[in-house]
C-alpha cells in the first residue's frame, strides 16, 4: 500500500466503520486489513498520526472504530479475529510519544474487551487468541530512549479487571485448544508475574501451572507457545514454593527436559527458548532434595542434557570428548545468559542427586553427563561473572565430595591446556606450537603470548603444576 495513501484511507475507513454503519461484512472485513496493513508500516504510521492529531476525535477514534466493526458483526469469528488483529497492530505502533492517545483508548476499552474474547466459548481458540496478542502488545511500551519497558499503566488497567486470576482460568480451561492460546496467555501471566507478587499468587491459586507444564508436552513442536510456557513457569515458581512444589508434582523438570533434548541440538547456538527453558530448570531445582525429582533427572538424562547446553553456551567449552576452546573470548550476551542458567540449573540438579544418590553412582552419573567439564567450560571460558561464580563454586563443591570428580576435573583442565592457546587475553584463535617447559601443560601459539600469561600469572601457577607433578619448585 502506497503510504502517502494512508491519511485518506483512515478518512475511508472510520464512517465505514462506525457504529450504526450500513457497510457489508466484506467491506468491513477489507478495511480492517487495510488498517492492520497501515499500522504495520512505520511510515504509513507516522502520517497517520499526523493526520490523527488534527481528526475529530484524534487517535481515540480509530480504536472506537474498530472495537464499532467488531461488535455489529459480533458472531463471526472471523471479523472478530481481523478486528484484534488490527487492534494489536495498531497498538505495537503506537508505542512512541505520538501513539499515547491511541494507547490510551485501548488501555481502556481494548483491555475488558480482549478479556471477554478469551473468555467466550463461543469464540474459536485462533479468534480468543488474538485477544491475548492484544494484551502482551498492551503491556509493553518504549521509553524514552527507545527500549521495551513494562507498561504500568496498562498492568493496572488489567488488574482493575481482575485480569491474572481470569486469564488463568482461561488457561486451565482452553490451552488444548491451539498454541497461540498457550504462548499468549503464558506470555500476560510471564509480563505480570514478574511485576507483582499478588499476579504471581493469583495466577497459581487460579490453576494456571498444570497448563503450563502440560503445554511443554502437547506442543512440543510449537516454539512460540514453549517459549511462553516456559518463561510464565520460571516466574511462578521461582517467587513461590507452593508453585514450586505444584509444578515438581506435575512432573515440570522431567518435561523441561524433553524441550530441551528436542530443541537444542549439540554444537549448535542457544536460542531464546532454550534460555527461558534452562532458567525455569534452575528455579525448579533450587533448594530441592526430593528422590522423586532426582529419579526423574536420571531417567531423562537430564544432567547430560543441560551439560550440552551449558558447553555450546560458552562458544563449545569443554565437551565430553575433551574439545574445549580457549578461556575467555566471551559469546554474545543471549549465550551468557543461557550459560548463567544452565549452570545453576546443572549446579542444583547434580547437588539433588548427592543428597540421595550412592557416591559410586553418582559419581559415574556426573562424568557420564560430561558435567565436570562442562562446568569448568562456563568458569573458563563463560567470559560472565555470574556464569564464572556459579560455575566456580560448583567445582569446588564437587571436588570436596567426590576424589573421582578431582582426578576428572584434573583431566578437563589439562585437554583445555593442550587443545588452545593458554593466552592472558583468553581470546587467541591459533593454533597452539609450545608447550611450557617449566609445567610441559600448558600450550601457547608462540613466545609473544607465552610471556604474556607468563606476566599475567602462569609463572605461579606453573609452579603449582611442577609441584602437582612431583618436580619440587621451578
Amino acid at each position: 500500500m502506497d503510504i502517502s495513501l494512508a491519511p485518506a484511507v483512515l478518512a475511508r475507513l472510520q464512517p465505514l466503520l462506525a457504529s450504526g454503519g450500513d457497510a457489508s461484512r466484506a467491506d468491513t472485513l477489507r478495511a480492517l486489513e487495510d488498517l492492520e496493513t497501515i499500522f504495520s508500516q512505520p511510515l504509513a504510521t507516522s502520517a497517520l498520526y499526523a493526520h490523527l492529531a488534527r481528526a475529530e476525535g484524534g487517535g481515540a477514534a480509530i480504536v472506537d472504530a474498530m472495537l464499532a466493526a467488531g461488535r455489529r458483526f459480533s458472531a463471526d469469528d472471523v471479523v472478530a479475529g481481523a478486528t484484534f488483529k488490527a487492534l494489536r497492530a495498531c497498538v505495537d505502533a503506537a508505542r512512541g510519544d505520538r501513539g499515547g492517545a491511541v494507547r490510551a483508548r485501548a488501555r481502556a476499552l481494548a483491555t475488558p474487551a480482549a478479556l471477554a474474547l478469551l473468555e467466550s466459548p463461543a469464540r474459536s481458540g485462533d479468534a480468543a487468541a488474538v485477544g491475548a496478542a492484544v494484551l502482551v502488545a498492551l503491556l509493553v511500551a518504549n521509553d524514552e530512549q527507545g527500549k521495551a519497558v513494562a507498561d504500568a499503566a496498562s498492568m493496572a488497567a488489567l488488574v482493575a479487571e481482575r485480569g491474572v486470576p481470569r486469564l488463568a482460568a482461561v488457561l486451565a480451561a482452553r490451552w488444548r485448544e491451539t498454541p497461540r492460546i498457550a504462548e499468549g496467555v503464558s506470555l500476560v501471566l510471564h509480563l505480570m508475574g514478574t511485576a507483582s507478587t499478588d499476579s504471581r499468587t493469583e495466577a497459581v491459586a487460579a490453576g494456571a501451572l498444570p497448563p503450563l507444564v502440560g503445554a511443554l508436552e502437547l506442543w512440543a513442536d510449537d516454539v512460540p507457545a514453549l517459549r511462553g510456557a516456559a518463561a510464565a513457569l520460571m516466574v511462578l515458581v521461582n517467587f513461590s514454593p507452593h508453585a514450586k512444589a505444584a509444578a515438581l508434582a506435575e512432573g515440570a523438570p522431567r518435561r523441561l527436559v524433553g524441550v530441551l533434548r528436542r530443541h537444542h541440538r549439540g554444537g549448535s547456538p542457544p536460542s531464546v527458548l532454550t534460555g527461558n527453558v534452562c532458567a525455569a530448570l534452575a528455579s525448579l531445582t533450587a533448594g530441592v532434595t526430593s528422590p522423586a525429582v532426582a529419579a526423574d533427572l536420571l531417567a531423562c538424562d537430564g544432567w547430560a542434557a543441560l551439560a550440552v547446553v551449558l558447553n555450546d553456551a560458552c562458544g563449545g567449552g569443554i565437551s565430553a570428548a575433551a574439545s574445549p576452546v580457549p578461556r575467555g573470548g566471551p559469546p554474545p550476551t543471549l549465550s551468557l545468559q543461557v550459560a548463567e542458567a544452565a549452570c545453576m540449573a546443572l549446579t542444583n540438579s547434580v547437588k539433588i542427586a548427592a543428597s540421595i544418590l550412592e557416591k559410586r553412582a553418582w559419581e559415574d552419573a556426573v562424568v557420564r553427563a560430561g558435567a565436570v567439564a562442562a562446568l569448568l567450560a562456563a568458569q573458563r571460558g563463560g567470559g560472565a561473572d555470574g556464569t564464572q561464580r556459579v560455575g566456580g563454586e560448583a567445582l569446588t563443591w564437587l571436588g570436596s565430595r567426590s576424589d573421582a570428580l578431582l582426578v576428572e576435573l584434573g583431566t578437563c583442565e589439562a585437554a583445555l591446556r593442550r587443545s588452545a592457546c593458554y593466552c592472558a587475553s583468553g581470546a587467541c584463535p591459533n593454533v597452539p606450537t609450545n608447550v611450557c617447559g617449566g609445567c610441559n601443560a600448558t600450550h601457547y601459539c608462540g613466545e609473544a603470548c607465552q610471556g604474556a600469561d607468563w606476566r599475567a600469572g602462569h609463572k605461579t601457577e606453573c609452579k603449582a603444576l611442577r609441584r602437582t607433578r612431583g618436580d619440587g619448585d621451578a
